[in-house]
């Protein structure tokens, strides 16, 4: 919520803001600041930012040959250590991610950042956001994602070549910048990234021209394999961040138990 970053004597033009957030010291900052001027949480829940934090990882949670448990070469304590530290400073408001609850708090402003992929446009519009109640800016530290749709065929399907020119046709530059204006899934083909498509604006976020934060990264973003077992180990880390936030669980002691878990999953 950007009225909410004003309140707090914060910049609100979102290069400003890209630029103070620009690390996740400056994110810490952030939140610092509105807790301090403004009473203000930054983030909805622990288990909510340790997820944008999970979803920002360039490295996954295993090894290249699957056969060793890296969690991201520390990218996981990193992300799982700044989430702690802001729950302990009362920088979270305190719900869950995809539930009423949120829904209502996006509405009324009880928080003030999260970061999303672009889809998050259309969730932010499902949930009846008011317009011109939140902008986009740079979200700090590397562009990542995490997820992603992919078309494929089977090669010894009966109608394999008709079926390719489908997925051709459903995946083609035209059907994207539907998909976009639409849904808000970000194009894949980059010949969309013109001026016209730069100078984008939707009414839920006022007048900024925000697609240039998404090309930026989409085009810094580089490819890295998931192993499949990655969304269960997350989803352990998750569940034990749970705790800390909800029953006062020792962070330290939270952590090691979740090492724990995910070291038994074959």
């Amino acid at each position: 919520m950007w009225r909410t970053l004003k309140k707090a004597g914060l910049p609100t033009d979102p290069d400003e803001v890209s630029a103070g957030i620009k690390s996740l010291d400056g994110y810490m900052s952030y939140a610092k600041q509105l807790k301090e001027k403004a009473n203000k949480p930054m983030w909805l829940g622990a288990v909510a930012l340790l997820q944008e934090m999970e979803q920002k990882m360039t490295k996954d949670m295993y090894s290249a040959n699957g056969k060793k448990l890296t969690l991201g070469d520390g990218q996981l304590k990193d992300a799982w250590d700044f989430t702690v530290k802001g729950l302990k400073a009362g920088y979270m408001f305190g719900v869950k991610a995809n539930s009423s609850d949120n829904v209502n708090a996006q509405q009324k402003g009880m928080y003030s950042g999260m970061i999303q992929a672009s889809w998050g446009i259309a969730d932010l519009k499902e949930n009846g956001t008011k317009n011109n109640s939140w902008l986009i800016a740079r979200a700090p530290g590397e562009p990542a994602n995490s997820g992603g749709s992919y078309l494929a065929v089977i090669k010894t399907t009966k109608h394999a070549k008709q079926a390719a020119e489908v997925v051709k046709y459903l995946t083609n530059k035209k059907n994207q910048e539907a998909n976009y204006k639409e849904l808000a899934l970000f194009p894949s083909v980059k010949a969309l990234y013109n001026d016209d498509f730069k100078n984008v604006t939707d009414p839920l976020f006022g007048d900024e021209k925000y697609n240039k934060y998404f090309i930026e990264s989409a085009n810094e973003l580089e490819y890295t394999k998931a192993d499949p077992r990655s969304t269960a180990v997350r989803q352990i880390f998750e569940n034990q961040m749970q705790l800390v936030q909800d029953s006062n669980k020792n962070p330290d002691k939270a952590w090691k138990e979740a090492v724990a878990k995910a070291e038994a999953i074959q």
